[in-house]
């Protein structure tokens, strides 16, 4: 189990400025504003985002946490558990190159991201659809052959140059219930 909470919060290297609306010293233009509301009538739960936008989830979800390597949000519905963020291609210095469309942008992170992974969390990463081209985001698999909790679902989606990040677990659902879910979640937002 640690080594699916160092894989979680490990995926991602940290990135420059603050995402915390209680944030007092961060440069200017980089606080973002936030905001989690449940709507019963609609079954749904929106996370504001500003300046970005937001994220709306179908039915309730909770905020358990926040993973600061990352700048995710880390959600719980049920028996299962999401990582969601939200930035412009510019807050990823490492891959970022002006004048790239928002689909050389995400190949970029992708590779940059995913290498990361299995060097440094030493686990096997499946890209199950690459989709960049046609839909904007791709769909993979970060796990441990060796160690069966050690198992997550990503999606890296792209719109007006943003790079939606979503990564996910559950003890419920099945992994192809998961990658639906994932997809969904992209295409509704």
């Amino acid at each position: 189990m640690y080594k699916l909470l160092v894989l979680f919060v490990g995926l991602s290297v940290g990135f420059a400025g603050c995402t915390s609306s209680q944030c007092w010293d961060c440069p200017r233009g980089t606080a973002m504003l936030t905001n989690l509301n449940y709507d019963a009538k609609k079954d749904q739960t929106e996370l504001t985002l500003l300046p970005y936008g937001g994220i709306i989830f179908p039915h309730k979800w909770v905020q358990i946490g926040y993973d600061e390597s990352s700048k995710a949000r880390i959600f719980l519905s049920d028996s299962t558990q999401l990582h969601a963020s939200l930035f412009p291609f510019q807050r990823y210095k490492e891959v970022y190159q002006k004048g790239r469309t928002d689909q050389e942008q995400l190949a970029a992170f992708t590779t940059w991201e995913t290498e990361f992974w299995r060097k440094e969390q030493h686990v096997t990463i499946d890209i199950l659809q690459d989709s960049i081209a046609t839909r904007g985001y791709v769909l993979g698999r970060a796990y441990d052959p060796n160690d069966k909790d050690v198992d997550v679902t990503f999606l890296f989606g792209t719109r007006r140059g943003l790079l939606y990040n979503f990564r996910g677990t559950s003890s419920k659902w099945t992994q192809e219930e998961l990658e639906v879910f994932l997809k969904g979640l992209f295409m509704n937002n």
